[in-house]
């Protein structure tokens, strides 16, 4: 279960995305999907599924696992503006937008400004659900 992971202060918890290896008694566990898992019981694989990860072995899986998983940056609140803010992957496009609108508003492309805002707008939108899904960030 990723949310039993301790994490410092300055990281946020990993996301099930952000899980990359699984290593366990010195065995890799390769990601898969859940019926890659079932159809091939002969490798050692693992698949996550609501933030816990299942392994799937011919060797068995007891012992301790080693996970190796991408550490981002704490996720920053309100109270924090002033600081750098790290997006999530899917949310880089979003700030393209807004900085091709600005370049695009500055040299006086006003339509093409505009549709690059409208673009950077429908997906703040989107980030904010995003955000207040992910509150604390725990997925």
């Amino acid at each position: 279960d990723i949310s039993l992971i301790e994490e410092s202060p300055d990281c946020a918890l990993p996301r099930e995305c952000d899980i990359r290896e699984i290593f366990l008694d010195g065995r890799q566990f390769v990601l898969a999907t859940p019926a890659e898992a079932a159809r091939h019981p002969e490798r050692s694989l693992f698949y996550m599924e609501r933030g816990v990860a299942h392994l799937s072995s011919p060797y068995g899986v007891t012992g301790t696992a080693r996970l190796i998983y991408l550490r981002r940056p704490a996720y920053r609140g309100e109270d924090s503006l002033s600081e750098f803010v790290a997006l999530p992957d899917e949310f880089l496009p979003m700030a393209l937008d807004y900085l091709v609108g600005c370049a695009y508003a500055l040299v006086c492309e006003d339509t093409q400004a505009a549709n690059r805002f409208a673009a950077y707008n429908a997906s703040l939108d989107d980030f904010v659900k995003w955000q207040e899904k992910n509150k604390g960030g725990n997925q």
